[in-house]
């Protein structure tokens, strides 16, 4: 049964290596051997703002035809495929980047509590956004302008990156990546620190 459990925990370590390995050179490698990463931000830009454009205008304009299947929803959805995906492109494109430069590094460090407990932050969004805009809890939604909408996740967002940084500082990870983690090793994980982080 160990040797088993060995061999389970190597096979994770090699899928680990696989998959960060590359990634982690794509990331540090020189920009000049990067020239993609500037296409796909100039092309997702140019496709994906204009398709969110006109996706947010008809959804104004048309909002209940989607959800009644007529023509005018299916126009709805080739501008969401359209805008949606270039988009996320030109987000990612655009944030390595910025990841080569000094300066940038530094700041993106910023974000880094938050993408270390993903899967507990987007649960705790998931919350907060059912609390506040649902006929369940507050039932917000509908009720509200877009400026309030934006504040509203951008506030969100912040506390995510003060309670990230708080939690990571003491544990090693965030509650649901511990409770992932140990049902993937099948034994629970350590989570408390040996020593406290200081932020940077």
């Amino acid at each position: 049964r160990e040797v088993s459990r060995q061999g389970y925990k190597s096979r994770i370590k090699v899928i680990h290596i696989h998959l960060h390995r590359p990634l982690s050179g794509f990331l540090y490698s020189d920009l000049s051997r990067r020239r993609p990463c500037s296409f796909f931000n100039l092309l997702g830009l140019l496709i994906g703002l204009p398709a969110n454009y006109f996706l947010a205008k008809y959804m104004i304009t048309y909002g209940g035809e989607y959800w009644a299947l007529t023509s005018a929803g299916l126009y709805q959805t080739i501008a969401y495929a359209l805008g949606v995906v270039p988009l996320a492109l030109a987000y990612v494109a655009a944030l390595v980047l910025i990841f080569q430069k000094a300066w940038g590094k530094k700041w993106l460090q910023v974000f880094a509590p938050v993408g270390k407990m993903a899967f507990s932050n987007y649960v705790f969004q998931t919350l907060v956004g059912s609390i506040v805009f649902l006929n369940a809890g507050l039932g917000y939604m509908g009720k509200l302008g877009p400026v309030a909408y934006t504040v509203f996740g951008v506030g969100v967002y912040i506390a995510q990156i003060i309670l990230s940084q708080a939690w990571l500082n003491r544990f090693q990870y965030g509650p649901l990546e511990w409770l992932w983690r140990s049902a993937t090793y099948k034994k629970w994980q350590s989570l408390k620190r040996n020593a406290v982080l200081m932020p940077a």
